[in-house]
């Protein structure tokens, strides 16, 4: 929050709202982990494009020996870190259900 709130330099407005978003988006995130049905398409959003992300940037940098040492090092540990929270809060088999299964039938 700090870094929202007390930045050094004037922020360009796009800057600016992409903090915000990701401030909002972090809360938001928070609140799946204690209410993770209603919150489930937050969850599955931040799962799929962290799980994306991690796919098709971190993992080419990583096998061309480019990850260590560079700025998305720190984020690919964080948003790994970030998919096994998912992986053990989001209720899957409930997901499967009523999202997959469904979505099927329809």
């Amino acid at each position: 929050m700090k870094v929202i709130f007390h930045h050094p330099v004037n922020w360009d407005p796009l800057h600016g709202a992409a903090y915000a978003f990701w401030a909002a988006f972090s809360i938001l995130s928070l609140l799946g982990v204690f209410y993770p049905l209603k919150m489930m398409p937050l969850l599955l959003l931040q799962f799929l494009y962290k799980s994306i992300w991690l796919l098709s940037v971190a993992y080419p940098l990583w096998t061309a020996g480019g990850l260590k040492g560079s700025p998305a090092e720190g984020m690919a540990m964080l948003f790994l870190r970030s998919i096994i929270v998912d992986l053990l809060v989001i209720p899957w088999p409930y997901v499967l259900k009523n999202f997959i299964l469904k979505a099927r039938q329809t």
